[in-house]
């Protein structure tokens, strides 16, 4: 099933996203694109400035995932209109006894094109923003004292 929800929110943005296509980019999710690193709420501003720095990065690519996702969408529907028109117009002639109407619709290996073309812009835009993700909790990390020491898992003591 594809996704079509209205991106409307500030909140993450990984709901959203189709089904990883591959091992590799799902294990980029689950390391570095957890919780609220999509949210636009997830840095805070003025701290200091290469936070900031980073922060407009990450709204940068929030914003690029977000525009391609958009243009999915429209993508999507456009063709579930086809369909749907299509799908009338064959019951009209049924109805009717009138001939078949011919199929209009977007090929479906021109459909496949559209959509994979879109698909990989908007992957490898997520990727980047894992990367992102990575490097502003490196950048956290090294900045400010204490947070290193505070980040190391907990042992255990059995």
């Amino acid at each position: 099933m594809t996704k079509t929800t209205q991106i409307t929110d500030s909140g993450p943005i990984l709901a959203l996203l189709p089904e990883a296509p591959d091992v590799a980019i799902r294990l980029a999710l689950l390391k570095s694109l957890q919780g609220h690193t999509t949210s636009s709420t997830f840095l805070p501003q003025g701290l200091w400035p290469e936070l900031d720095d980073a922060r407009a990065e990450q709204l940068r690519l929030r914003a690029q995932a977000i525009a391609i996702l958009e243009e999915r969408n429209v993508l999507l529907a456009r063709h579930s209109n086809e369909d749907e028109a299509h799908a009338e117009a064959l019951r009209q002639a049924a109805r009717a006894g009138a001939r078949v109407p011919e199929d209009a619709r977007t090929a479906p290996e021109q459909r496949a094109r559209e959509l994979t073309a879109i698909d990989e812009r908007l992957w490898a835009t997520i990727l980047v923003f894992g990367e992102l993700a990575d490097e502003i909790i490196a950048l956290v990390r090294n900045s400010r004292p204490g947070c290193a020491s505070r980040s190391a898992p907990a042992t255990s003591r059995t």
